[in-house]
């Protein structure tokens, strides 16, 4: 059964090992505002269209964090990847074109350096895009002040506490008591090193 839509994160990002410590924080964080991080890889079905399962995600998610962060080729030869920026465009014709509570969606847009998504995705200029540099903890305080805004949360300092803690960078598993729906879907990340 999935989570309910006013509860729901869609979480539309890079998933490799090197951008883990990021994807592990953004997490986290979802998860201790009592939130339910939806990612692409959390529905295993090889009988469905990933872009099927992609879009029912997105559809079921109030809220969307996008990070634009790998979209650029690092190498001579080396193609973009434009997944991240695609999803991001589903999202907003969901938004846009959508009936009922599919207008109160939501999105939060992060990149390295905040002027980077200017240089190819430029129709976004004017949106409010948020940088977190590379860093795990700028990521939890972009995913808290944003999520904690949008939804009228009591803010609170906790969460940038525990990422910094041994506890949260001994990996996953070392935080399961607050994070057992985030369990099953990150499994396969590797811990913060």
């Amino acid at each position: 059964m999935s989570p309910p839509f006013d509860r729901s994160v869609f979480v539309n990002c890079p998933f490799d090992e090197e951008f883990a410590p990021i994807l592990q924080a953004i997490a986290f964080a979802i998860v201790d505002l009592g939130f339910v991080p939806r990612i692409a890889p959390e529905n295993p079905d090889n009988a469905a269209n990933r872009l099927d399962r992609i879009t029912e995600l997105v559809r079921g998610s109030k809220f969307s964090i996008h990070d634009l962060s790998r979209c650029k080729s690092r190498g001579v030869g080396e193609f973009s990847r434009l997944n991240m920026p695609f999803e991001l465009g589903i999202d907003f014709g969901c938004k846009r074109y959508g009936d009922g509570q599919l207008a109160d969606k939501t999105m939060l847009i992060l990149e390295e350096d905040r002027w980077d998504y200017q240089k190819a995705l430029s129709d976004i200029s004017g949106w409010d895009i948020h940088s977190h540099g590379g860093s795990h903890i700028n990521a939890v305080k972009r995913v808290r002040d944003w999520l904690v805004r949008q939804a009228g949360l009591i803010w609170s300092v906790l969460h940038v506490s525990l990422v910094t803690t041994p506890i949260f960078k001994g990996g996953i598993g070392s935080v399961k008591d607050r994070t057992a729906p985030m369990m099953m879907i990150f499994a396969n990340i590797p811990p913060i090193r």
